[in-house]
């Protein structure tokens, strides 16, 4: 034998002998994914949004899912609408939930939590604003003017000065003294806080300020907590995971309005290493660097949102076997 042929023979031995050099079934081989096309599991089928805005009974549970099943959907999305009877997270709404995830256990269907009642996610059909009245969402206002008031209804948070120069700060003068701080006749910048109006679509409270940490704890007990006591077995099982749905940080006002939050001066500085307050206007007008003013200040904002929202809500999942989406 040649050595050529030798060499051949060696390396089939050690293909043979070596575990890892062996063809095994891949599960996740071409015919494989083809079989689970013909019949594809629950986590692979359709999952709509399941409406519930009537009085909801257990008969109307399970009928509606035992006719989603026949039509081949894998799972839903108990989400609740306008037009709802049954009092959104009451003892009475969590037992027919219950109920709704038992029954889908038994067809082999997947039942999501839909985290608000309509939306946007984080009020907890106002819940949370009943409950944490300081939680409502707030905008910071510009107003103009060429003198200053003589008292201020509720004081400004920021009062400046347009100079030749930029802008100079006067707020505590103008909140001590107002007119009879003796500053003459100029262009004023009085930023006031505002804070979001009741609305028949927040149960009658307000949005809430999702750059705070505790608002959003405080949703996750209201919401997820409730469903954990009367569900928590299913977490990751029948119940895969929890659906947001639009939680945002509209400010509150108009179009004279930008968002704030208590932190916002605070965490811009320590992000950007200069004080925000006398940029302000740059906001809303092209004065000075204002490109960088709202990258730097929308930055923040984001920053702030996902600190106050979205990495609370995700550790609460993580914690707890569910999937955010």
């Amino acid at each position: 034998m040649n050595k050529r042929g030798a060499l051949i023979y060696l390396f089939l031995g050690i293909w043979l002998l070596v575990p890892g050099c062996q063809k095994h079934p891949d599960p996740d081989s071409y015919l494989e994914v083809r079989r689970a096309f013909q019949d594809p599991p629950a986590e692979y089928r359709s999952a709509p949004l399941w409406v519930w805005n009537d009085r909801v009974t257990k008969e109307a549970i399970e009928t509606q899912l035992a006719d989603f099943r026949s039509k081949g959907i894998g799972g839903v999305f108990i989400h609740p609408r306008p037009g709802l009877i049954t009092p959104y997270l009451s003892e009475e709404w969590l037992e027919l939930c219950r109920h709704a995830v038992m029954t889908g256990k038994s067809l082999g269907m997947k039942v999501w939590i839909y985290d608000e009642n309509s939306y946007p996610s984080g009020f907890a059909g106002g819940i949370v604003p009943a409950e944490m009245p300081d939680s409502v969402g707030l905008g910071l206002r510009l107003r103009r003017a060429k003198r200053l008031p003589d008292t201020f209804d509720e004081p400004p948070i920021v009062v400046l000065r347009k100079t030749d120069s930029g802008f100079e700060d006067i707020t505590s003068s103008a909140i001590q003294y107002g007119a009879a701080a003796g500053l003459r006749e100029g262009d004023y910048f009085i930023f006031e806080i505002q804070r979001a109006k009741p609305s028949p679509w927040f149960g009658g409270f307000s949005y809430v300020d999702l750059m705070r940490r505790e608002v959003t704890e405080k949703f996750l007990e209201v919401t997820l907590d409730a469903y954990n006591r009367v569900l928590g077995e299913e977490f990751g099982a029948t119940i895969p995971g929890s659906f947001q749905d639009e939680a945002h940080i509209l400010p509150a006002g108009g179009p004279d309005t930008v968002n704030f939050t208590p932190r916002l001066f605070e965490v811009f500085q320590e992000k950007w290493s200069y004080d925000p307050r006398p940029h302000l206007p740059s906001l809303f007008e092209e004065f000075g660097d204002w490109r960088a003013a709202r990258h730097n200040f929308y930055a923040t904002l984001l920053d702030l949102f996902i600190e106050g929202w979205a990495k609370p809500y995700y550790e609460y999942c993580e914690a707890n076997h569910l999937q955010l989406t």
